[in-house]
């Protein structure tokens, strides 16, 4: 399935941002697609952001080609990976560690220890891709693709948001996408959980909420059930994700491909 976005409008006294200084803010938000993970990025290094009084950052990229290959072209086995380096914040070692823990992850195998460098990260890829190619040669068809792409998408005073994007393809019907959200307090460098941005009590009215936003978004009646419009929520019943994003018009919640639905649903 295609991405999916939903966004809540929650009432202001749900909303206690407390690790921000109990900034209170209203919610409201989107349903909307996501541009495939990888596409929307750069590959140059951008300018610092500008304001003051935000998180001052630059983007990096680095990138490796098996052999003389163009990334752009099909076939070119390659490893792309752009992100933010922290310049200058209050809590600048905190937030770059936050960064790095999503760069760094390992690329293919869950459990496997993360890297400990953007080369560290590009040597595993080539290694497991090598021995791949070495235990099944027909693999030499076609090339493999890893790009992964971070990105701000908000940045006040206060807080300090970004989007890990993975595309992969390693053979097969179509790529891999996956995209996660992270959310920093930006003075202390601490990630944000729900229970940060809300009073205590708020689960059931925020799922609430969500689950009319969710059916307004894609055309449910409030009758029908959710097995029947072909999604797979654990016995029929509606549940946000922990992907979620506080942005300028409040926050907005993610489901990945293959979370809630197959893939070829949008």
């Amino acid at each position: 399935m295609k991405k999916i976005y939903i966004g809540l409008l929650v009432l202001a006294s749900l909303i206690v941002l407390s690790a921000c200084g109990e900034e209170k803010q209203q919610a409201s938000a989107r349903a909307e697609r996501a541009a495939p993970a990888g596409q929307a990025a750069s590959p140059e290094r951008s300018a610092p952001a500008p304001a003051a009084d935000t998180v001052q950052y630059e983007m990096m990229t680095r990138q490796k080609t098996a052999g003389d290959c163009d990334p752009a072209e099909e076939g070119c086995t390659h490893i792309r990976l752009i992100y933010p380096k922290i310049t200058r914040a209050a809590a600048k070692a905190a937030l770059q560690q936050g960064v790095d823990a999503e760069l760094l992850k390992p690329v293919f195998e869950a459990g496997a220890a993360a890297a400990n460098s953007p080369d560290g990260l590009m040597a595993q890829f080539f290694t497991l891709y090598e021995t791949t190619l070495n235990d099944d040669p027909a693999s030499a068809m076609f090339g493999w693709a890893v790009e992964r792409t971070i990105r701000v998408v908000y940045n006040t005073p206060r807080v300090f948001a970004i989007e890990t994007g993975d595309y992969s393809f390693t053979g097969g019907a179509h790529p891999n996408s996956m995209t996660q959200y992270t959310n920093f307090d930006a003075r202390t460098g601490k990630k944000l959980t729900l229970n940060d941005l809300f009073q205590p009590g708020y689960q059931q009215q925020l799922n609430r909420l969500a689950e009319q936003e969710f059916r307004r978004a894609r055309q449910m009646g409030a009758g029908d059930t959710f097995e029947s419009a072909g999604y797979w929520f654990e016995n029929n019943q509606f549940r946000l994700p922990d992907n979620f994003f506080i942005n300028e018009h409040g926050l907005s919640f993610f489901y990945n491909p293959y979370e809630i639905a197959p893939y070829a649903m949008g």
